[in-house]
């Protein structure tokens, strides 16, 4: 397969992505072409690129994996504003919640190659319709191209149908969180020992 670019799949610093022939979209998340460290910006743009995606019909299969033998090795805190900040607690919460349900909402069949380390948000991939764990993505391709053998109607109403457990598992687990506050404080940040102004 050969890919195919344009402005909407070049926007991102964490995020390589290409589409392919047949609407095969990769989106490999590194950190400058190495494996990722999750960072602030990371988790935005992680959090922004699923509904554009999911927006374009042109995307038929989506394709998520790492990069650099990698899926994602770990968190840099220190990239994060302080958490003692209602707004920027706010922000990451959001995130935090938007980016599962994101991946869910996706409509067309979703393969997840993970290789190496998957410690941090390993979920991403379990939101997959199939986790390849294999070397580079040329796997999941393969299974791409066995997808794409099904009529577009098919594949779509399978991932829905297979998704739509998961996603009210999500939106549960979100309706939860947004009632886990205290004086506009999130609980959590108690349980890390971070201060903020109640």
């Amino acid at each position: 397969m050969e890919a195919t670019q344009d402005n909407y799949l070049t926007a991102y610093r964490h995020l390589e992505l290409a589409r392919y022939a047949q609407g095969v979209t990769l989106v490999q998340m590194h950190d400058n072409g190495g494996p990722l460290t999750f960072t602030a910006k990371a988790h935005t743009e992680v959090t922004d690129i699923f509904p554009q995606i999911s927006q374009h019909r042109v995307n038929k299969i989506v394709i998520l994996t790492g990069a650099g033998g990698e899926f994602m090795i770990g968190v840099d805190w220190s990239s994060f504003p302080a958490v003692s900040d209602r707004g920027v607690c706010s922000q990451i919460h959001l995130e935090g919640v938007q980016l599962p349900e994101n991946i869910a909402d996706i409509r067309v069949p979703v393969v997840a190659a993970v290789e190496g380390r998957a410690h941090v948000h390993s979920e991403y991939a379990l939101l997959a319709n199939v986790i390849v764990a294999a070397a580079g993505a040329t796997r999941a391709r393969e299974l791409a191209a066995q997808y794409l053998k099904a009529p577009e109607v098919t594949r779509r109403n399978t991932r829905i149908l297979l998704i739509r457990p998961l996603k009210e598992r999500i939106l549960r687990r979100s309706a939860m969180g947004s009632r886990l506050r205290v004086g506009h404080r999130p609980i959590w940040q108690n349980r890390y020992g971070v201060k903020g102004k109640s």
